[in-house]
């Protein structure tokens, strides 16, 4: 079951690379740091997160523990750009941050929904798209000016 959930995980961050990095390379995107895919390294995702995937060797417990560490450190980031840019918003950009944020939330919920009956593979593929759509927005939020 290991080596199943290996294939899977490594499949899908395998397809979306090959989807996306041409499109970053044809725009001089910056080369990536070690053990990072350009795709990685633009949504600022840390080389210590595929370090860790890649020692977990394809074991779900480990490859978890991984994905939690990355997502807090995402998250984190995250809100700490959210609260800069509500911190000098005026009262109605608030409000449209705000719902701009509910929404994300939603369409990320829906993006990363577990399916139903789902085997491990299925559960480390939510867990991951949670980590890439947080660190997608906190991307998203950081190139924003702050007035």
């Amino acid at each position: 079951m290991r080596a199943v959930t290996r294939m899977c995980f490594s499949s899908i961050i395998a397809t979306t690379v090959l989807v996306v990095v041409p499109a970053a390379s044809a725009q001089g995107a910056v080369p990536a740091p070690y053990g990072l895919d350009e795709f990685s390294a633009s949504l600022k995702l840390r080389p210590s997160y595929q370090h860790c995937l890649d020692a977990a060797g394809g074991a779900t417990p480990g490859m978890q523990d991984c994905i939690d560490a990355e997502f807090a450190y995402q998250d984190k980031r995250l809100n700490a750009v959210y609260k800069r840019l509500r911190s000098t918003a005026s009262a109605s950009e608030r409000i449209v941050l705000r719902n701009e944020e509910r929404g994300w939330i939603v369409a990320k919920e829906k993006r990363c929904a577990v399916p139903e009956s789902p085997g491990q593979g299925d559960i480390i593929d939510s867990a991951s798209c949670v980590v890439t759509e947080t660190a997608k927005r906190a991307t998203e939020l950081e190139s924003r000016k702050i007035k």
